[in-house]
């Protein structure tokens, strides 16, 4: 045992309840961010969180409110996710926790000071993680608006560089409405291919991925090489179409997949439905104009996923040394 550190259960350091049902409307809104465990449920029982203000929290579960005084709300949010505490709800189809068992965990409680500095330190990633996970929102964001821009107001770049729509550009008439000339109507698998996965595949950064089975039309790129599992179809571009632009345009095509599917206990997508799927195929010209326009902007947040990922695995690295007292903070 760390010298100084003292071994105590939860319930010494800190008073609990379960939140309010949801029933009870304002009675269950808590003004102060809360550590909570999640009390219920088959998937998530035992995680701890720290809630956002101003949050509701239902009785699915327990919050944990610290004697100050000898005892940082933060040290143990930390503390806890570091434990296993799923291991202590009942073994029932339907588990769950109860504020008796979660008061008998025992917890080592180094000095005030000391849970401060090693909070502190935890922190310094999670919100480098959140401000690096809120520029890449932005920047998306941004990819969005241009894809919108361009290829929904039909106002991208002519050949002077100036608005098409706005700048008088030619459209022509199809079963879609007037289209921009040289753009028509047909199939999404005209422009792209979807492959079904096969196990143990590895595919190449940029690869654009749609969930077809549990979360249907869930739609991601890939930031470095990977595998995934049968759930997903991979989809690549034909002919040099970009794959920033595969992954906007399923972006934005995903509710279409989504009405697609079948099923009647799981709905699934299958390669059919992507056959099924018609959009408005732009020119060759003006995709590969886009993918360079965004191609910037999709560099900075693979760096910033990158730059999570390194954070990630050095906090996750320190966290054990940290709570344990293996390492200390002086």
């Amino acid at each position: 045992m760390v010298k100084q550190w003292k071994e105590v259960e939860l319930g010494d350091i800190s008073t609990m309840e379960f939140g309010k049902t949801p029933k009870k409307s304002k009675n269950n809104i808590y003004l102060e961010p809360e550590l909570v465990v999640i009390a219920r449920g088959v998937e998530d029982i035992g995680k701890v969180k720290i809630s956002l203000p101003k949050s509701q929290i239902t009785n699915s579960f327990i919050i944990l409110k610290f004697n100050e005084d000898i005892a940082d709300k933060k040290y143990y949010y930390y503390y806890l996710q570091a434990r296993n505490l799923r291991s202590i709800g009942s073994d029932s189809k339907k588990p769950r926790i109860t504020i008796k068992d979660l008061k008998k965990v025992k917890v080592k409680m180094p000095p005030l000071e000391e849970q401060q500095r090693i909070s502190r330190i935890l922190s310094t990633f999670d919100n480098k993680i959140k401000r690096n996970n809120k520029i890449s929102k932005i920047l998306e964001k941004a990819v969005q608006a241009i894809y919108k821009h361009w290829f929904i107001d039909f106002e991208f770049p002519n050949e002077n560089d100036k608005a098409y729509k706005s700048d008088g550009g030619e459209f022509e008439d199809t079963k879609w409405g007037l289209v921009p000339k040289g753009w028509h109507v047909g199939k999404l698998t005209e422009i792209i291919d979807v492959v079904h996965n096969s196990k143990g595949k590895l595919y190449p950064k940029d690869t654009v991925f749609v969930t077809v089975k549990g979360m249907i039309g869930k739609v991601n790129i890939n930031t470095v090489p990977m595998a995934v599992n049968q759930s997903c179809f991979a989809l690549i571009g034909k002919e040099n179409i970009g794959q920033y632009f595969v992954y906007i345009l399923m972006k934005n095509c995903n509710k279409k997949l989504i009405k697609k599917s079948y099923g009647t206990v799981f709905h699934t997508i299958d390669i059919e439905t992507f056959d099924s799927l018609n959009i408005l195929i732009p020119s060759k010209s003006v995709i590969g104009k886009f993918e360079i326009t965004v191609t910037p902007l999709f560099a900075k947040m693979r760096q910033l996923s990158v730059t999570n990922n390194a954070l990630s695995k050095l906090r996750n690295r320190l966290l054990p040394k940290l709570i344990s007292g293996d390492m200390r903070v002086v």
